[in-house]
């Protein structure tokens, strides 16, 4: 799962396994560690929600976005690209699906990420 901070938007990206997790398992987290101390670890993730409404916490170093299943389910077996709700206190979060790099980039794997609709069927890695 990659994760962009930019201003006040969040944007998650999930390879297909993780799409596919995600929507069987109801959740998805990853872990970084900030520095050597382990109590400097920030936990991210996403949840899928019974609610209708998008949700999101942090506590304790653990950022948790829950996002109705009701958006998610359909959005995992379908070409929709992205999943986006913004907040009243202005908060943007996107749910993307992560595609094949266009250009090969040193060092990037992305073997399971989605075609690029760009692509037309062509790989560059």
């Amino acid at each position: 799962m990659k994760v962009r901070i930019r201003g006040n938007s969040l944007r998650f990206r999930l390879t297909r396994t993780e799409v596919k997790t995600w929507a069987s398992t109801g959740q998805l987290s990853e872990s970084i560690a900030l520095a050597a101390d382990a109590q400097a670890t920030l936990t991210y993730g996403l949840a899928l929600s019974p609610e209708t409404s998008w949700n999101v916490r942090f506590h304790e170093g653990r950022l948790e976005v829950s996002v109705p299943e009701a958006a998610v389910r359909p959005w995992a077996q379908t070409d929709q690209v992205a999943l986006e709700h913004s907040f009243s206190w202005g908060l943007r979060v996107a749910v993307e699906k992560d595609f094949h790099c266009l250009e090969n980039r040193p060092g990037e794997d992305d073997l399971d990420a989605f075609d690029h609709p760009r692509a037309a069927g062509k790989r560059h890695n």
